[in-house]
């Protein structure tokens, strides 16, 4: 996904607790290490979530869904605490497992805990994905 300042500037501004341009080069990093990295996966669909933009699959265009809940409603302050609750849920439930999404639960886990509750660090270096 091409990430453009209209995207940024429409995040509505409850749904951050770290600064927008930070968490613009977050996601940037994370849609190009993504198409690689099920982590950095993760941490794309949860970025793509939280700021409300709309993606293209098959052609059309739709909202994108929360990794977790997988609900395709718009990201908003009720909604970012359930699938921040659920996230944690699931990496408990995945951590040391074999799961096939259990590194996409981690980093849209990750990416909540850091952009939602404005706890930790960057679920990714920005620099990584400069050095790829």
């Amino acid at each position: 996904m091409d990430i453009r300042a209209e995207d940024i500037e429409g995040i509505p501004t409850g749904n951050l607790r770290v600064p927008r341009v930070t968490f613009a080069e977050v996601w940037r990093a994370a849609e190009q290490l993504g198409k690689t990295d099920e982590y950095a996966t993760g941490v794309t669909l949860m970025c793509r979530w939280i700021a409300c933009a709309t993606v293209v699959f098959n052609g059309r265009p739709s909202p994108a869904f929360a990794p977790i809940t997988r609900t395709r409603r718009r990201a908003h302050e009720e909604l970012l605490e359930r699938e921040f609750q659920a996230a944690e849920r699931a990496s408990i439930r995945v951590q040391g497992t074999d799961d096939p999404r259990r590194l996409i639960i981690e980093g849209a886990a990750a990416t909540l805990r850091w952009a939602w509750k404005g706890n930790g660090d960057p679920p990714l270096s920005v620099g990584e994905a400069r050095a790829s």
